[in-house]
């Protein structure tokens, strides 16, 4: 809990009233990779899905909590940083925009309220929780406003204000606005660890379906390019790395299928270096043109989160995954175990002398779990069943598909996950 008083917090430069406006503008966005699982962050969403603004938040005389739902300042988001919450400001440049996606509650021809922060405004905001204990970074995002170079360089300046002029040293992700020129995505990429362009579908036609006013080429994958090659290059520094989004469910086209999905991010991953994919079940907003569209399936971008990890992390490609006539993944079952059923001449693998690779191949096994065991084979440490429940904790589901010195374990069928409500607001993890 942050004592009010013990922090000597103030809001200076720009009003709350501001703030929980141009907060409510991000929410949705998992780039940052946002503990969506988090209470506070689900019920922020579902008020805004809902139509709902809420009160404009007035600060309690005794103190800030910025887990809770109610209490918490606004724009106070909590994400995933080496496998610890790490509280960050995550806001809007400005509401006002010029595009008008069909599933945002801030497209051009919606009646929300519009608001805007100059640069020094939220760079002296920022620094101040910082300086308060109250967040460690910032996810600066933006509508776009009277023109693209405009917005994106107030939201460049705002990192500039708080790198040179407070000498802010915590964490900050920036949006890269549809369109940006060379120039401008070097001079964001100078103050940024993360930089993120949100792909939204993965097809042209599947974005137009959502998007109108966007372009898969022109104003998206272009850019995408543009950053990797900056840093191939040292205009920007390594240590920068890429996040897109997907919105998953808000597009019927067959462009817009999981296939689709897996296929794109494996691009991103090979060709891009990007350092995360998310995917957003689609979940309705009052007063858009998809306000009448059922929420997404959550089990959906749960498989492609599965999916994305075994991309990412495991080494398998496209043809490796198992995909229904409409180029949906399995909802039932994990997409690595999947894999490993439709190649029992494989299976079961003996772990005390296979290669890591096939080690990672085991539904159970992640990088983790494979490492302690090729450590534990080292040292003499893996010589039966028993042996492998000391050195890690390890999924009933493993021993189905491995045999220790030639001996099998017990088994037992993978969980299915819980039904899903299509009024349920559930939300997938965040990541690392």
């Amino acid at each position: 809990m942050l004592n009010y008083a013990k922090h000597n917090y103030r809001m200076t430069t720009c009003g709350l009233d501001k703030l929980e406006i141009l907060s409510q503008g991000a929410i949705f966005d998992l780039t940052c990779a946002d503990d969506s699982t988090h209470p506070g962050n689900i019920a922020k969403k579902r008020d805004f899905a809902l139509g709902n603004l809420g009160e404009i938040y007035t600060p309690k005389p005794s103190s800030f909590v910025p887990n809770d739902s109610y209490a918490s300042i606004p724009g106070v988001a909590h994400v995933n940083n080496c496998g610890r919450p790490m509280p960050v400001l995550k806001v809007l440049q400005t509401s006002h925009c010029q595009f008008n996606c069909k599933y945002c509650g801030f497209r051009k021809d919606s009646d929300f309220p519009r608001e805007s922060l100059t640069s020094e405004e939220l760079a002296n905001t920022t620094f101040e929780m910082s300086n308060a204990g109250i967040i460690e970074g910032l996810f600066l995002s933006s509508g776009i406003g009277e023109t693209v170079r405009g917005t994106m360089t107030n939201i460049i300046d705002t990192a500039r204000i708080l790198r040179q002029k407070y000498k802010f040293e915590g964490y900050i992700h920036l949006k890269i606005l549809p369109g940006s020129t060379v120039d401008l995505i070097e001079a964001a990429g100078q103050f940024a660890d993360r930089l993120s362009i949100n792909m939204e579908a993965p097809t042209e036609s599947a974005l137009k379906d959502m998007a109108p006013n966007k372009s898969i080429q022109k104003a998206i994958v272009d850019q995408m390019q543009c950053i990797e090659t900056l840093r191939r290059k040292g205009r920007i520094p390594r240590r920068v790395g890429q996040t897109t989004q997907f919105v998953v469910g808000g597009s019927d086209d067959p462009g817009a299928n999981d296939r689709a999905l897996v296929v794109a991010a494996e691009y991103l991953y090979r060709e891009l270096n990007f350092r995360r994919v998310y995917y957003s079940p689609f979940n309705p907003v009052i007063g858009t043109p998809l306000q009448d569209r059922p929420a997404e399936n959550p089990r959906r971008s749960y498989r492609l989160y599965q999916a994305d990890r075994l991309l990412a992390l495991y080494g398998f490609k496209l043809d490796d995954f198992i995909f229904n006539d409409s180029g949906r993944l399995d909802l039932d079952t994990d997409p690595k175990e999947l894999w490993a059923d439709a190649h029992p001449e494989i299976f079961p693998v003996e772990i005390t002398r296979c290669e890591k690779e096939q080690l990672m191949r085991v539904p159970g096994i992640g990088p983790l779990l494979a490492k302690r065991i090729m450590e534990a084979r080292f040292t003499g440490g893996l010589k039966s069943v028993d042996d492998l429940n000391k050195i890690g904790r390890v999924a009933k589901k493993i021993y189905k598909y491995i045999l220790v010195n030639g001996r099998k374990g017990e088994t037992e069928k993978s969980p299915v996950l819980k039904g899903f409500e299509e009024k349920q607001l559930v939300l997938p993890f965040g990541g690392g």
